[in-house]
């Protein structure tokens, strides 16, 4: 059986979580190829050593493609006309056209749906057309969550299997001083980070009011955000500036994953207060490296942190601010450590591999 994978989105230089889910879930289902499966890899450019050929089963066809844009929508369609495998997997969530019988997506996110004031009306628009397609057109959909099961219920696919995502850290993480912010000359570990897409979605600005609160009772703290920016980030800075606390907030932008983890093994807690995402990695990735989670009591992360993880009501910043001063005490820190290191082993690639091979070659 030939089975073609979309690789696309796992050559980024910057991951997000599409880009991450991809590389990792190409990596893991290359780890575990089964005796009966062939893969062929599409993407852009020659994939890394660690995606890329393998033995005659596990191989990567370069389709070139001058353009920024139109890849999916061209070159890989033409692909497909010409020569299309048995199943194509494509971890993105947009089909090409002309697509196999047996086309496999996965849908990270379907929060537009339930939430659209939350996004730039283009691009609501384009994800909604995506996905209208995609659950017209493909034989099995994977979502993370339960909760994006949930949304998808409206859009009726063929079928949909839940497979969360997993963990893999870099090896080794930088170590604890290069991990560390520094400020004005000085080291500053004491600080809380969020870790994502910089956007109105996210509920920044409840987690700032929390935080500005709880400042006046811990005044050497510091909120580190990464993330790239996206819509409505220029409303985020205008909150920040407006808090009375922009010197204790810094924007780091996009991140290199090791830099980020290093960032994040250090950090007094993650803060989590998106109730609006199809999964939430950066918790599991957080608990896994021994991190406190505060996270949103509703959506996709809530359900992935479960018991493990400091639950607040989304729109209550004196809860987050409370929330926060918890996790500065031991007596609270420390089972919620325990927890996470505990719950974190359920979410790996490997088990997330093996469901998907299931879903790919039924």
């Amino acid at each position: 059986m030939l089975i073609g994978i979309d690789a696309s989105r796992a050559e980024a230089k910057l991951k997000t979580g599409v880009e991450r889910y991809s590389f990792e879930i190409i990596r893991a289902l290359r780890a575990s190829l089964p005796l009966n499966a062939e893969v062929v890899l599409y993407s852009r450019e020659p994939l890394p050593k660690e995606l890329g050929p393998w033995n005659d089963k596990w191989q990567n066809k370069v389709l070139n493609w001058p353009l920024k844009y139109g890849w999916t929508a061209i070159r890989l369609s033409w692909e497909m006309w010409r020569r299309a495998p048995g199943v194509l997997f494509v971890p993105g969530y947009r089909l090409p056209f002309p697509a196999p019988k047996k086309s496999v997506v996965t849908i990270h996110d379907a929060s537009f749906l339930e939430y659209p004031e939350l996004y730039e009306p283009s691009d609501r628009s384009r994800q909604n057309n995506t996905l209208l397609d995609t659950c017209k057109r493909a034989s099995a959909v994977i979502v993370p969550s339960e909760y994006t099961k949930t949304q998808l219920a409206t859009m009726k696919p063929m079928s949909i299997a839940v497979i969360p995502l997993g963990v893999r850290l870099p090896v080794p993480l930088l170590n604890q001083g290069e991990g560390r912010v520094r400020s004005g000359g000085k080291d500053q570990s004491s600080y809380f980070i969020f870790i994502g897409r910089v956007d109105k979605k996210k509920n920044l600005e409840v987690a700032i009011d929390g935080f500005a609160k709880f400042l006046t009772t811990h005044p050497g703290y510091k909120f580190m955000i990464v993330g790239r920016p996206s819509f409505g980030f220029d409303d985020i800075k205008d909150h920040v500036y407006k808090s009375g606390v922009a010197d204790k907030i810094e924007f780091m932008g996009p991140l290199s994953d090791e830099k980020m983890f290093a960032l994040l093994k250090n950090a007094t807690a993650l803060v989590h207060p998106c109730p609006v995402e199809g999964f939430g990695l950066p918790v599991i990735e957080a608990m896994s490296l021994g991190v406190p989670v505060i996270v949103a009591d509703n959506g996709a992360a809530s359900e992935a942190a479960g018991d493990a993880a400091l639950q607040v009501r989304p729109t209550d910043s004196e809860k987050w601010s409370q929330a926060m001063d918890q996790a500065t005490f031991d007596i609270f820190r420390t089972p919620l450590i325990e927890k996470g290191l505990e719950r974190s082993k359920h979410f790996t690639w490997p088990r997330a591999a093996e469901a998907t091979w299931k879903v790919l070659i039924k």
